[in-house]
């Protein structure tokens, strides 16, 4: 990639950015507001045929986070500290019947994990990669059926080291059923449901990164651009804040500590 292909690339990703993102303290105050909107609550629920997922239907707004399956990674460790302060519930939304590849780095990581175990002469972080499943033999499975070395779940190891390391306030939501029944395999229609869902009920914190501007361009902006004409309001997805520091090179890599507690839970009976 030349110089003037990089430079468009990124000014089409920042403009992509900009238009998706609302900074997260107004999305809190706008959201409450739109709350008090019984007409434009009506429409939403309306429009999802009244399939709001339970995690969603709190008496409050929800912060809300979505990866494959809960895990406690930086990025995720990140999320949950950016929206602490606000007191309203704190949702991991999964979907552990989504499919383990090895053509998506974030599902690698989940069974061959890049933890930090130290800090090199130079600042840089060291990374070892603990391996907890075969990915050649588990590869093509649900999330939910594959299994570890050991012959344990994929599942509960992560569920046991998000326990380990998020507040207990941190609510892991399967969305699995929901996805099902609106639109899975279908992308766009997908987006637009769960976008929905961003306009009354919840904020989404999400970061892109320069190489999913494709996907910003064909999913996810006409998905944001359908929801607004359709309600009259952009839905709420405020940045994720990502904390550089020079440990931290991979935001998807994992404290050390998790490396105990993966021995911890092998002894498990």
């Amino acid at each position: 990639m030349n110089f003037l292909q990089d430079f468009f690339k990124k000014r089409r990703h920042k403009q992509s950015e900009t238009y998706i993102h609302t900074d997260l303290a107004n999305a809190v105050t706008l959201i409450v507001e739109r709350r008090k909107d019984n007409q434009l609550v009506s429409e939403v629920n309306e429009f999802l045929e009244g399939d709001i997922p339970s995690h969603f239907n709190y008496n409050t707004p929800v912060f809300y986070f979505s990866r494959y399956i809960s895990t406690p990674d930086y990025e995720t460790l990140f999320y949950i500290d950016q929206v602490k302060r606000y007191n309203y519930p704190i949702i991991i939304g999964e979907d552990s019947r989504d499919i383990l590849t090895s053509h998506q780095a974030l599902k690698r990581n989940l069974v061959k994990l890049p933890v930090i175990v130290g800090e090199s002469r130079n600042g840089n972080g060291i990374i070892q990669y603990k391996r907890v499943a075969d990915l050649n033999s588990q590869q093509g499975k649900q999330f939910n059926q594959v299994e570890l070395l050991n012959g344990k779940s994929l599942l509960d190891l992560h569920h046991y080291l998000s326990k380990k390391l998020f507040p207990g306030n941190v609510l892991i939501a399967d969305e699995s059923e929901w996805v099902s029944r609106n639109s899975r395999g279908e992308l766009t229609s997908l987006y637009e449901k769960m976008l929905a869902l961003l306009i009354v009920h919840g904020i989404m914190l999400e970061i892109y990164e320069p190489d999913e501007t494709g996907f910003l361009q064909e999913i996810v902006i006409p998905a944001m651009k359908k929801t607004e004409e359709r309600f009259g309001h952009k839905p709420f997805i405020a940045k994720l804040e990502q904390k550089p520091g020079p440990k931290i090179a991979n935001f998807n890599s994992y404290p050390k500590t998790v490396l105990k507690h993966i021995t911890d839970f092998n002894e498990m009976k």
